[in-house]
């Protein structure tokens, strides 16, 4: 059995309320687990062992960054031209980074979220930081804003350690200035707009655009001119 916990689906076993449960097993030693998921997205799908061809959601699925080595061609995938943020919650690239481990895994490698064309040292950083981000989640039973339990019914520990996701206007662990919030891709995004600059994609020594998430510097709110932005 194949389980999709979509945003709010948890397995449970052991006794407790099901408020919003949709399937109940009953196993071989008199034991039950349990699919509860207020907002309905989860889905489960029953094959022979190791036959889970036919589903999308799992054919279309990148690298597992934490069971093993980097799949060949993950550090090539996030050097791709499209836009960094919108490309790590597609799951085509690498699994398991949702919303809020992908603001996480971009602050911990100074990538700013709308960055398209990451070079070789900065897609090396974040596939590094995504691993790390994602093994201490898994340490601490994950991350539980709202509804996320284990199989035990137990909240995670890791919203503890977050440093951008959910801390609009508060200070960056790292450089002090506000964190920032945006909506992308339909998204809310957390990043620190001092920390995480952008670039244009191509080659060093092509002049750099502002970005329009930092500040202007005082010369071009004083005159209108723009000062070239170092790489």
């Amino acid at each position: 059995m194949i389980v999709h916990l979509g945003m709010t689906g948890a397995c449970l076993t052991g006794p407790g309320e099901r408020p919003h449960l949709r399937w109940r097993l009953r196993l071989d030693d008199g034991s039950t687990l349990d699919f509860d998921d207020p907002r309905r997205f989860g889905r489960a799908w029953v094959r022979p062992a190791g036959q889970w061809h036919g589903i999308k959601a799992l054919e279309r699925m990148g690298a597992e960054p934490v069971a093993g080595p980097p799949a060949p061609g993950l550090l090539e995938a996030l050097r791709r031209k499209a836009m960094i943020k919108p490309l790590l919650l597609s799951q085509q690239v690498v699994a398991g980074v949702g919303n809020i481990y992908a603001d996480e895994a971009l602050w911990l490698a100074q990538v700013h979220p709308r960055q398209r064309g990451l070079g070789s040292r900065k897609a090396a950083r974040l596939a590094a930081a995504i691993v790390a981000l994602l093994s201490g989640a898994v340490e601490r039973g994950g991350t539980t804003l709202r509804n996320y339990r284990d199989s035990d019914g137990r909240a995670g520990g890791y919203q503890a350690a977050l440093n951008v996701y959910g801390r609009e206007g508060e200070p960056c662990p790292r450089c002090g200035a506000a964190i920032r919030k945006v909506r992308l891709g339909g998204r809310g995004t957390h990043f620190c707009p001092k920390c995480q600059r952008r670039y244009p994609a191509g080659p060093r020594g092509r002049q750099a655009a502002p970005s329009r998430d930092a500040p202007a510097p005082p010369d071009q709110r004083r005159t209108g001119r723009r000062r070239p932005r170092a790489w």
